[in-house]
């Protein structure tokens, strides 16, 4: 069977993202030879991906159905130092699996256990599904992820949830929160959809590694009581539902956005992320350095102060301000990640400098939003 060379480094490369840490089969792909083509398939505990090659990049001919299990960085190695005038590859699998390029051939010395390896049950797409493309979706997960806690971390009783996003699909809209101890955060997607409506929680380190096995391409969200699923025409992944008390980020967000006595400031993001970007310097582990921020409304000016053993910094930014003068500390470390996230050119901040137990809320300023991200930072005890 021929194939595309190209096209199978691309499908081996979406296979691995699903492989397992564990030192068993499921650390492998399995390769499945078929009349249709070529599917690859890697599984670990919480992700499952399924990658078919495109009906072009092979030549049909009658063959026996074989699996093969195959060590997955092995053979990308081998496929890229192929000579570059090799643009298509053949697989024999008569006896083994042997690689043939041009005039020569590879045999490769596969693994045994590929008629035992787990195989997942394939769900067709459900008829409610929503269609978004990757690109969107992707951005919702990079505005998001990053606020969560890593998967391996340990975490307190009851807050699992911390370490995953909380998706929200409804006729309207897609929302997609994430919190840790010190930080909330939103993304929604204004998005008519089919009539799906679920809420799921999915490891953020899934997801964010799942979504980017689809390109610039549409593709299909649907999910029942077990897995949330991400489709296109070739590609096929599981996600497993983390079963977890979700966290009250909605409802935390909502009540600081709609009161009305926080002091709100605009600011060309530019200005602001530079600023917090030499204060963050003077922290010599990059993860706290505690700023001070005073909002005064006669001359719209952001004075922004930070210190260490390292230096000290005192800068004015212009901005626009409304509501009273306010006095307020946070983590720098926090604003700069929640900055770095945003995509736009003017940037959000309000803050109540009278009651120091309300998060700060950080968000897209800009007029016209393609998806809307909002963040609630934690503030710091200014007398300490």
């Amino acid at each position: 069977m021929k194939i595309d060379r190209k096209l199978f480094e691309e499908a081996l490369q979406i296979a691995k993202k699903g492989i397992s840490k564990k030192a068993d089969i499921t650390s492998k792909t399995l390769v499945e030879i078929k009349n249709s083509g070529i599917s690859l398939t890697g599984m670990n505990d919480g992700m499952t991906v399924i990658t078919n090659m495109p009906p072009n990049s092979f030549v049909f001919e009658e063959t026996e159905e074989k699996k093969f299990l195959v060590e997955p960085s092995f053979m990308m190695d081998l496929l890229k130092q192929l000579p570059k005038s090799v643009t298509e590859v053949e697989f024999d699998a008569t006896n083994g699996l042997v690689l043939r390029y041009e005039k020569s051939e590879f045999k490769l010395e596969t693994i045994e256990g590929a008629d035992m390896f787990p195989m997942p049950t394939k769900k067709g797409v459900d008829e409610n599904f929503v269609t978004i493309e990757a690109n969107d979706l992707r951005r919702m997960v990079r505005a998001t992820a990053f606020v969560s806690v890593r998967k391996d971390d340990s975490v307190s009783v009851g807050q699992e949830a911390m370490k995953c996003l909380a998706i929200h699909c409804a006729k309207d809209d897609i929302k997609i929160y994430a919190a840790n101890p010190y930080l909330f955060s939103s993304c929604l997607k204004t998005h008519e959809n089919n009539g799906a409506d679920f809420n799921v929680l999915i490891y953020a380190e899934d997801i964010n590694e799942a979504i980017n096995a689809f390109q610039n391409k549409e593709i299909q969200i649907f999910a029942d009581d077990k897995f949330m699923y991400l489709a296109d025409d070739y590609t096929f992944i599981s996600l497993r539902i983390v079963n977890a008390k979700e966290l009250p980020i909605n409802t935390t967000l909502k009540k600081i956005e709609t009161n009305k006595d926080l002091t709100k400031v605009n600011v060309a993001k530019n200005l602001i992320l530079g600023t917090i970007k030499r204060a963050c310097l003077l922290s010599t582990d990059r993860k706290m350095i505690r700023i001070l921020l005073k909002a005064n409304k006669e001359t719209n000016l952001l004075n922004i102060q930070g210190k260490s053993d390292r230096g000290s910094i005192n800068e004015d930014i212009e901005a626009i301000i409304d509501g009273k003068d306010a006095e307020i500390c946070f983590n720098g470390s926090y604003l700069l990640e929640v900055l770095n996230a945003l995509d736009c050119e003017n940037t959000e901040i309000r803050f109540d400098a009278a009651d120091e137990r309300t998060p700060m809320l950080v968000k897209n300023g800009d007029d016209e939003v393609v998806t809307d991200s909002t963040y609630a930072i934690a503030l710091l005890k200014k007398n300490n």
